[in-house]
């Protein structure tokens, strides 16, 4: 057993609770007795050996806790002793005690530390791998992006015993995938999470299938357009938000590209010719504050377009036109349209709502260069008023809405078409949701009790 002055210590105080050594008397081995200077004990010297061991007492004078003193008094016996300094022995256990203490804190500390710095390091190389790869994968899309015609183009493709309709635009934006809504926040007024983002996306590809090829059978289109028009992830841009999504930001760019990807493939089997305009919303954004320089490089939602050209590479009617413009022009015959997210305007909070604000973004916007329609999203409330095409979100109602006296609106995305003689002509928006996922108000939100029967006069 390793002798230290605390095991030394405990041996001594042993010895006087067992009442060999007494306290301001004499016992049969010796005394304890205060002095002005400190406690001291004095142990016969005859009966050293049965308190202490060899090693013992040398330790203890190495430490200089053994008096020069050769005899002791108790009482009024006098007797040859080791006297030893109690009270600075147990001074000195407990420094001791204290520093070894403070040691294994540091070294508790410098272990986790180790692991710690370990842990960076394997997610770092990990970051590495994963960036590389990323990279990697940026850069074919890149090059995909480069091939793909600037101008968006179609071909006439007269069809016998049918009419054209012209060339249909779903746009889908404000998808806010990964965003986790509760119901329980709400009354029940809806719910959103990753699985149900994936049920809304099913619904809204097969039922704007539905509409265009079955309710509006008999004719037939020169091709389809899909505008992209951004929020297509949850993001990271409010504390709120990032800590209750659902999934991490990039995982979301990689699985929501995989599902449109599938409804854009089920869509290329109908349509000869899809044109997929694609532009940046607010949320993907990767830094809190709104920035104009970079807007659409460092964004989340231009990852995932890129990662959606990637799934759709072997689909060769099916063109994606990435911008790196807030705002994609194109024309369908002789309409002209202008998508943008709709995060370059205010939302106004008096009787025309968000209108009035439109009207005069839309008026500045047609200075610099003209359009026929302007096609946008960001404010989750579907509706077309002088040639201002606002979208819906798959996303529905939620928390920020709730709490602002927003009106309610189901889950919904615009689809119209554009005739080559008459413009835009068939308005049908696309239900996502279903009556299931929504206004379904918890019982704890409502009661009702008592009744009234009105008193009947009698003559």
């Amino acid at each position: 057993m390793k002798q230290t002055l605390s095991v030394v210590a405990e041996a001594l105080q042993n010895a006087v609770e067992s009442g060999l050594i007494g306290q301001n008397e004499m016992g049969t081995h010796g005394c304890m007795r205060p002095r002005p200077a400190g406690t001291i004990l004095a142990i016969k010297k005859g009966k050293v050996a049965e308190v202490l061991n060899t090693q013992q007492l040398k330790l203890l004078e190495n430490e200089g806790l053994i008096l020069p003193q050769k005899t002791a008094r108790c009482g009024a016996a006098s007797f040859e002793a080791v006297v030893i300094a109690w009270d600075a022995l147990l001074n000195r256990v407990s420094v001791m005690a204290e520093t070894e203490a403070l040691r294994h804190n540091a070294e508790a500390r410098a272990r986790r530390a180790r692991k710690e710095l370990d842990a960076v390091r394997t997610a770092q190389a990990a970051d590495r791998r994963t960036a590389a790869v990323l990279e990697s994968m940026l850069e074919e899309a890149r090059k995909m992006r480069a091939e793909t015609p600037a101008v968006m183009e179609f071909s006439p493709t007269a069809r016998n015993e049918q009419r054209l309709a012209g060339i249909p635009t779903l746009m889908v934006s404000d998808l806010h995938y990964g965003e986790n809504v509760d119901p329980t926040q709400i009354q029940g007024l809806n719910t959103y999470n990753v699985d149900i983002a994936k049920q809304r996306l099913n619904r809204l590809f097969s039922n704007a299938s539905d509409l265009l090829l079955t309710h509006l059978s008999g004719s037939y289109y020169d091709g389809l357009v899909v505008s992209m028009g951004g929020d297509m992830v949850s993001g990271n841009i409010h504390e709120e938000i990032q800590r209750t999504n659902d999934v991490e930001m990039l995982q979301a760019c990689v699985d929501l590209s995989k599902h449109l990807a599938s409804g854009l493939r089920m869509l290329a089997k109908e349509f000869p010719l899809i044109r997929v305009p694609c532009v940046v919303g607010n949320h993907g954004r990767m830094e809190r504050k709104p920035t104009a320089k970079g807007k659409s490089e460092n964004n989340f939602d231009q990852f995932m377009y890129h990662f959606l050209l990637l799934e759709l590479r072997d689909v060769p009617n099916v063109h994606l036109h990435i911008t790196n413009s807030a705002d994609y022009d194109f024309k369908l015959y002789e309409t002209r349209y202008r998508l943008t997210h709709g995060d370059q305007f205010k939302g106004g909070a008096g009787v025309g709502g968000i209108w009035p604000s439109l009207f005069k973004g839309d008026l500045r916007k047609r200075k610099r260069d003209g359009y026929d329609y302007l096609e946008l999203g960001h404010f989750h409330q579907y509706g077309i008023i002088n040639n201002i095409i606002v979208n819906g979100s798959l996303k529905g109602y939620d928390e920020y809405a709730y709490l602002n006296n927003f009106d309610f609106q189901r889950a919904m995305q615009a689809l119209w078409v554009t005739h080559p003689r008459y413009g835009m002509t068939i308005q049908m928006p696309v239900i996502c949701d279903e009556e299931s996922e929504i206004r379904q108000r918890a019982e704890t939100d409502t009661f009702s009790m008592g009744s009234f029967t009105p008193a009947v006069a009698t003559a």
